[in-house]
């Protein structure tokens, strides 16, 4: 999965990494969620205006009843 974020970034990552810490109007579960939920996660900046996060979870199932083909049309049609 791959997610993209335009927000200013990052300016505390360990205050970030907490559950319910936010700088704004959120619940501040994003991403100490999905650090939970991951089976990889890593991020990586230079500065605090350019964060990369890096998500992987492995789905289990058979690859075949995945139409990726289907799915990417979607996201195209809906861009």
């Amino acid at each position: 999965m791959w997610a993209e974020d335009k927000g200013p970034g990052i300016a505390n990552i360990s205050m970030a990494m907490k559950d319910y810490f936010t700088t704004g109007n959120t619940l501040g579960l994003g991403l100490p969620g999905v650090r939970r939920m991951a089976d990889e996660f890593a991020m990586e900046s230079e500065s605090e205006e350019n964060m990369i996060v890096y998500v992987r979870k492995r789905i289990r199932g058979n690859k075949n009843d995945i139409d990726l083909t289907r799915s990417i049309s979607s996201i195209e049609k809906n861009r």
